[in-house]
């Protein structure tokens, strides 16, 4: 059960003559689809009830859930004298299964005053409604150095998001105007404009969808980890304070070490399909690296349904996972790994997607298209796994293995029954190896001195470069030589940094890195 509660709201000078209403939109059923028939052994329901003067919650409407979808509709209700006290409150409370994320209730435009009619229940708003859409071609996020190695840009030409005009049918268009912004959430104080447009918009609209090309906005191609918000921001000269938080739509990319199809946030669940007669099953994500990489881990996000097993949950203690690496095989993983590796799944309660990052013993490297997943044995509990459903999978990207790895092709592609993106992430680590050029081109390079004490200034012997960065062991950028310092040849240090193995990346003229191992005491 979910409870949304409202703070105590003073309505104590107020009488009934005040025509106090309060009104809100709701629905029944989300992206996951339509909410289950209600039943006496699991009740399904939405229910709106008011907090009177006697500290008492009465119940005001309820929705039975029928096991079917429906549209927005308002309902309103006049506040009569045992509400209208110092201290009112109104709170929503959602009943439904918490074994599959499918019970789900909507609500908007919640409104309160006094002074209101009976059927004040149509608002004139022009707003934004669907987000928007990935900001990249292919992924939602990708790693910085993967990003900068493309040859075409990585950026989506074709950004939609929809705006909807709930002016009364019949009135005249009402002409609007529309901006898109990307600027770095970090300190490079990059901004810049991907769209500017705008159209008179049909009173009554339903889902007007408005296109951008993110290409118009380059980013920069600078090696520091990126975080970037995108935004489409409304110019509807509303006059009503209440209607403009919704003329703004933002989305944030990131550009770090990883590579991602979803956007974070799991609204179902996805899982491997239970096999008695077989030693192993395996599911795989395709991905494609710009130019040659390192998968360091795979990062997942399990789904413990925290129901006992005496009420038909399951074991929530933690469980074993197999990842692997696959090279590719005509469009399909190679029969055999390139690398597995076992670790341990913790159920946390947490609030918010639990990623965690099941790591390979060494860095497994790959080119061009490579599969990342995970494996489990016939025997015991399969474990479910987050799926984002605001973001779809590329054609034939996801693939499993339900014949162990003896076949000649054991591999079949997979198209999901409620289409979305897992929650699997690999992890790369471009900077633990290197090309026998690149570690040509690093050995000109010298550090003086190394081991350094923490806080010391370093030395770099060797041909000119534009900048220096530093890296912790696990590829992450923690310093970067500051831009009037670019390219000297001596990196003064924060005293901050803890004692450990770095690595100083150079940035060359000719757009190429070389590396090198430093010690900090």
């Amino acid at each position: 059960m979910g409870t949304l509660t409202a703070q105590p709201i003073e309505l104590s000078g107020l009488t009934a003559a005040s025509n106090v209403r309060l009104s809100f939109a709701w629905q029944a059923g989300g992206v996951v689809g339509a909410p289950t028939n209600n039943a006496n052994s699991s009740p399904t329901n939405l229910t709106l009830e008011l907090l009177d003067n006697s500290g008492a919650w009465q119940s005001a409407w309820t929705y039975t859930s029928r096991g079917s979808s429906t549209k927005f509709k308002h309902q309103i209700f006049t506040l009569s004298a045992p509400y209208l006290h110092n201290a009112f409150r109104f709170r929503f409370r959602a009943s439904g299964s918490r074994t599959q994320n499918t019970d789900l209730f909507g609500l908007d435009y919640i409104y309160l005053n006094s002074n209101r009619a009976a059927n004040d229940t149509t608002f004139q708003d022009i707003a934004t409604s669907r987000g928007l859409g990935s900001l990249l071609r292919t992924y939602t996020s990708m790693p910085v150095w993967q990003y900068n190695a493309a040859t075409t840009s990585p950026l989506n030409p074709t950004v939609t998001a929809t705006v909807n005009n709930l002016t009364a049918t019949g009135q005249t268009p009402t002409p609007i105007s529309w901006q898109g912004t990307v600027r770095d959430l970090g300190g490079s104080g990059f901004s810049a404009t991907w769209l500017t447009g705008g159209r008179p918009i049909v009173a009554a609209a339903r889902q007007e969808i408005v296109t951008g090309d993110a290409t118009t906005a380059p980013l920069p191609t600078s090696t520091a980890t990126k975080r970037l918000r995108y935004q489409l921001a409304l110019q509807t000269q509303e006059t009503n304070p209440l209607t403009l938080p919704n003329d703004t739509l933002r989305r944030d990319v990131e550009l770090a070490d990883y590579y991602a199809y979803d956007d974070g946030t799991p609204e179902f669940i996805v899982g491997l399909a239970a096999s008695n007669t077989n030693p192993f099953s395996y599911v795989a994500l395709a991905f494609t690296a710009n130019q040659p990489d390192f998968v360091k881990a795979l990062r997942v996000a399990p789904v413990f349904n925290n129901t006992s097993t005496t009420n038909g949950g399951e074991n929530n203690q933690p469980r074993p996972i197999t990842v692997a690496v696959w090279a590719d095989n005509n469009g399909k993983p190679a029969n055999t790994p390139l690398a597995t590796a076992t670790g341990t799944l913790i159920n946390s309660t947490t609030a918010g997607p639990a990623f965690q990052d099941v790591v390979f013993s060494s860095p497994v490297p790959v080119t061009g298209r490579f599969y990342v997943g995970y494996g489990q044995a016939s025997t015991g509990q399969f474990l479910n796994y987050g799926l984002d459903l605001n973001n779809q999978l590329p054609a034939n990207t996801l693939f499993s293995n339900t014949l162990g790895t003896t076949s000649s092709d054991p591999w079949r592609t997979v198209t999901l029954a409620t289409p979305g993106a897992p929650l699997l992430r690999p992890v790369m680590a471009q900077t633990y190896l290197a090309t026998r050029a690149q570690q040509a081109i690093s050995a000109a390079f010298a550090l003086y001195p190394n081991p350094a004490p923490a806080g010391a200034t370093v030395l770099v012997e060797g041909p000119a470069f534009r900048q220096a960065a530093l890296l912790d062991v696990l590829g992450r950028q923690v310093w970067q030589q500051p831009a009037a310092e670019a390219g000297q040849t001596t990196l003064r240090l924060p005293a901050r940094l803890p004692g450990g193995v770095y690595l100083v990346q150079l940035s060359l003229p000719d757009g190429s890195t070389a590396t090198r191992r430093l010690v900090l005491e």
